[in-house]
């Protein structure tokens, strides 16, 4: 495939996919990833502005040569699995304000901080209130302190009249659980459903996990064995013994 020259959005690419590549060649840096026959190949040099690079798979190579690349680029470097977990992370050393770092630390004392908390703290229960009344339907009414059954959405909202600087950080954090509790009971009664059509995009890599459910639950369990599946291996399954000595048994 034909290498192109890429000036990343923003200043930050996304590497997806099985058989990554990253490498240097010629003082550029070279991206390769994609899926199927549905891969990219991206170029860059020491002066486009590559902030993040951002790989999400768990499949190919990143060169000792290509992380140096990144660092002497000022550029961070993050690897997320497939189930979203943080596999690797490196930024590169940033020069901070010591008074600012200073304000930071002694906000827990004075009230800036508590100001500040609880502005973040309504903003993050008002948002949860908004899309929560969109699945009004999976939980009408809630009962928060054996009061009258209230909307789940007006419950929240209620969480967050309470907040208030005068408030210890041990009970912002008290009103902010019992808001979440309410938000994540409800969307854990959410079932996951897929589109059949996402069955015609994936594409196929011969194994068995290919194959249908329904299909593999009506098979034997000699056919689901690898070992007896592949007869290149020479391996023979303990329970395919007796049809082994009946098929080599001499006449």
């Amino acid at each position: 495939m034909q290498t192109q020259r890429t000036l990343a959005r923003n200043g930050v690419l996304i590497a997806h996919g099985y058989g990554l590549k990253l490498y240097v060649e010629r003082c550029h840096l070279i991206v390769h990833h994609g899926i199927g026959r549905d891969r990219e190949t991206h170029r860059f040099s020491r002066v486009d502005q590559l902030k993040r690079l951002i790989v999400i798979g768990h499949t190919g190579f990143v060169t000792l040569e290509a992380l140096r690349w990144l660092n002497d680029t000022g550029a961070a470097f993050a690897q997320i699995g497939r189930d979203g977990e943080l596999i690797t992370l490196s930024a590169p050393a940033r020069h901070h304000e010591a008074k600012l770092r200073r304000a930071q630390v002694l906000a827990t004392d004075n009230d800036a901080g508590r100001i500040a908390t609880v502005g973040l703290l309504r903003a993050k229960l008002e948002t949860q209130a908004v899309l929560i009344k969109r699945l009004a339907h999976l939980r009408p009414l809630v009962r928060v302190k054996d009061a009258k059954p209230i909307a789940v959405a007006d419950a929240i909202r209620g969480w967050a009249t309470e907040l208030t600087p005068e408030l210890t950080f041990t009970r912002m954090r008290a009103i902010e659980s019992s808001a979440g509790r309410l938000y994540w009971q409800t969307w854990a009664r959410i079932t996951p459903r897929f589109d059949r059509c996402w069955a015609t995009t994936v594409p196929s890599t011969g194994t068995p996990q290919d194959t249908n459910l329904s299909h593999r639950s009506q098979a034997s369990p000699q056919s689901l064995n690898p070992r007896s599946r592949d007869p290149q291996l020479h391996l023979r399954d303990p329970r395919n013994r007796s049809e082994h000595r009946r098929a080599h048994r001499r006449p």
